[in-house]
């Protein structure tokens, strides 16, 4: 299978689950951020007897077909009408059918039925993370007559091996190189990829968890929106192993079809050494607890249109919830206007002193809240402001400060997360940060 990021056509045939026997010709396309489309053409007869109650099959099955042979097996899943039908001048029927998932190598009925025993995942950069550049090569060339022979050798990384005892896996960060050196010219193409291995086999959508969790983790240490680009399970049926490619359509921004961006990475393989298996195991152990402001943060790294005001009330939500969530009882003492003792919840500046104050200079100095114009309070007093509308109370953000406080934020709760949840050392959050370019850590500032 291609990668993601490349259309594919295939012609086959294609059926209900509930009607094998009555094939129907169609072409299935896929198209990045366009889905998996599949168009049909069938007789008019079998469109009213079959398809017109089926707007919505779960499943849909077919063969393709690839230069007139069959040559896989494939199910579709989730599948909805995307389209009316039209007719054409010689009595058939066209309808579109989109899907949701597409499994290449067998067919199932349904997604329950689908028990893997290792998935491998392709994600945008892990080449970079990985640092593959820095591989050895070493390049000869023999003149013999006329003829240029073009020997290549490299130095092959050895595979990364992290245990998960979270969740009973092992996971290995792998690389490889396609050696495509010509008789008069030198090439070669790096890949890296992730084996996903748990102790035992299991369902397709326990897969898919972890390599969302695996994704956001990769985006958060480097900085970089990650996507996965490619999917590949191995099962077994019957006692016979047997391999699938998944098509799982994402909207990947356009920056990702331009080869010749290369993006700023913050903590890679490189910098993290030896640490790397405690952090990918802190990660997954609290990452059902921290999920909502995790993926506040990452909602922003992610985003390519966003508002500059709903960044930052994303972010000032994503510190406000990990706050919770470290301290879900937060209260404070106070006398009312009749001199009672009462008891309140902590308010958002208190909140934010805390987790302030429970850093190190050396961090608190990367954040950048020192400048007499961002302060703490001026964050505050913005999201107020914009959470509250009304009369400007304070010092509220806006214009380039407003632009300059959502980086400070995101470098303030990546610095959290790296520090007090992932066990990184100061040296390494500093020279991350100290590298990285202006606003530097969303990578959607990189390009």
């Amino acid at each position: 299978m291609p990668s993601l990021l490349d259309a594919v056509e295939y012609e086959g045939f294609w059926w209900l689950l509930n009607d094998p026997d009555n094939q129907v010709s169609g072409k299935l396309c896929y198209f990045p951020n366009g889905g998996i489309r599949l168009n049909l053409l069938l007789k008019s007869e079998v469109y009213y007897s079959l398809f017109e109650n089926f707007t919505d099959p779960e499943i849909i099955q077919g063969y393709v077909l690839n230069q007139g042979s069959y040559i896989n097996h494939i199910t579709l899943v989730y599948c909805y009408r995307s389209g009316d039908f039209s007719s054409t001048s010689d009595g058939l029927v066209k309808i579109e059918y989109s899907a949701q998932l597409a499994i290449f190598g067998a067919h199932y009925k349904n997604l329950d039925e689908i028990i893997i025993k290792t998935l491998t995942v392709y994600y945008t950069y892990l080449e970079d993370w990985l640092r593959l550049d820095n591989l050895i090569f070493d390049t000869r060339r023999q003149i013999l007559g006329d003829e240029v022979s073009v020997e290549t050798k490299y130095e092959r990384k050895k595979p990364l091996e992290i245990r998960l005892d979270v969740i009973s896996s092992t996971i290995y960060c792998c690389s490889d190189i396609e050696d495509t050196t010509a008789t008069n010219e030198i090439n070669w193409k790096e890949s890296a990829y992730i084996d996903i291995r748990p102790d035992s086999s299991q369902s397709l959508i326990w897969y898919f968890e972890k390599t969302v969790h695996m994704r956001n983790l990769l985006a958060f240490l480097s900085g970089v929106p990650i996507y996965q680009i490619r999917l590949h399970a191995l099962v077994t049926e019957n006692g016979v192993p047997n391999m699938l490619s998944i098509i799982l359509p994402v909207n990947y921004p356009q920056y990702l079809f331009d080869s010749v961006i290369k993006p700023f990475m913050t903590l890679t393989t490189e910098v993290l050494g030896q640490q790397i298996g405690s952090i990918f195991q802190a990660w997954f152990r609290r990452y059902e607890e921290l999920g909502t402001s995790l993926e506040l943060a990452l909602g922003v790294l992610y985003s390519n249109h966003m508002f500059t005001k709903f960044e930052f009330l994303a972010l000032m939500q994503s510190l406000e919830s990990y706050h919770r969530v470290l301290n879900p009882n937060c209260q404070r003492a106070y006398q009312d206007k009749f001199g009672q003792s009462q008891i309140r919840e902590c308010h958002l500046i208190e909140r934010l002193e805390e987790l302030y104050s429970e850093l190190p200079i050396e961090l608190k100095w990367q954040i950048g809240i020192n400048d007499s114009s961002l302060t703490l309070k001026s964050l505050v007093q913005t999201r107020n402001f914009y959470t509250h509308y009304g009369d400007r109370k304070g010092d509220v953000l806006d214009g380039v400060d407003l632009h300059n406080a959502v980086a400070v934020i995101a470098r303030f709760f990546a610095i959290l997360i790296f520090y007090k949840e992932l066990d990184i050392p100061v040296d390494q959050i500093k020279e991350a940060f100290l590298t990285s370019r202006p606003y530097g850590f969303w990578g959607k500032r990189f390009f």
